[in-house]
């Protein structure tokens, strides 16, 4: 349930109690919708599968937008992306790798997220920047790392600075 909602609330649509209301701009008082969100889920997809023209309309009025406001959606996009500075790392180094084919099929995606977020989490507190560090280089002459969770660790930029591309065995 949500934290705005304390009293019991029972769908308008439904009648169920049980769910979570989501919250929604146009709604005066306590800014909670008056459908639960399985309600608003199924009323969507209803919504979208019965006139797929709409949903064409909609993505053709975005395109337009996008294209006549090219400075606002840079806007947007920089704020959403200093909002979620770990997904955009993560995403920079999936997308690196997957540049020289060095992400296995078997990698946790979910675990490399995570330690990308541990970086952000220690910059964050401690107020000195930590990257995330390939232990074995994805690129040497001698060795060739994998971007998987094993291979992943939270550093000081200082220390990834001067440890630069080399790669010693341990």
């Amino acid at each position: 349930m949500s934290l705005a909602c304390s009293v019991p609330r029972s769908c308008s649509r439904c009648g169920s109690t049980g769910n979570e209301f989501p919250r929604h701009r146009l709604v005066k008082g306590d800014g909670l919708s008056s459908w639960c969100k399985p309600c608003w889920r199924s009323y969507r997809q209803q919504l979208w599968t019965s006139r797929p023209e709409t949903k064409q309309a909609n993505y053709e009025r975005l395109r337009r937008w996008n294209k006549d406001h090219p400075a606002a959606l840079r806007a947007r996009s920089k704020a959403w992306a200093c909002r979620n500075l770990p997904k955009v790392l993560a995403k920079n180094g999936k997308r690196r790798a997957a540049k020289i084919g060095a992400t296995p099929l078997w990698a946790n995606v979910s675990a490399i997220n995570e330690i990308y977020e541990l970086a952000a989490l220690r910059t964050r507190l401690s107020g000195v920047k930590h990257v995330v560090d390939h232990d074995v280089p994805l690129i040497h002459e001698n060795v060739c790392g994998l971007h998987c969770e094993f291979n992943l660790r939270v550093i000081t930029d200082a220390e990834n600075s001067s440890k630069g591309n080399r790669f010693t065995v341990q």
